[in-house]
């Protein structure tokens, strides 16, 4: 929110092309990869009660691998973002802007991947 107070300072089309890659970068990554990253919680935690504690770095990597491969297509999405914002029927000028903010975004969908199994791990 804070990001868009200050990008809202640079005019109406940032602010406006800032507002749809956020929320479109928010839908599209991050809440599917903490949907995507929650079964560990429910494994590691029987894994951890039954005394089987090798189980828990086994279901770490498998998810992990998992939640890495799925950052691709998604990373690839963001990467076009331009053109499908443009296929739909958005101002070409804020379809530009919404995919230079969204290109940005790609790195992060790694790091929170990592971060969303280690999480569940570190829970369990």
């Amino acid at each position: 929110m804070i990001s868009i107070m200050f990008v809202g300072h640079l005019g109406e089309l940032s602010l406006s092309s800032a507002s749809i890659a956020t929320s479109f970068v928010g839908v599209i990554g991050f809440s599917f990869m903490l949907r995507m990253g929650s079964p560990p919680e429910t494994l590691c935690g029987q894994a951890y009660g039954a005394k089987q504690y090798h189980m828990l770095g086994i279901y770490m990597h498998r998810v992990l691998l998992v939640l890495m491969l799925m950052c691709i297509p998604i990373a690839f999405i963001r990467a076009y973002t331009t053109q499908m914002f443009k296929m739909v029927g958005q101002n070409p000028k804020i379809s530009m802007q919404i995919g230079i903010y969204a290109r940005w975004f790609i790195p992060s969908i790694f790091s929170y991947g990592i971060f969303q199994c280690q999480l569940r791990f570190l829970q369990a």
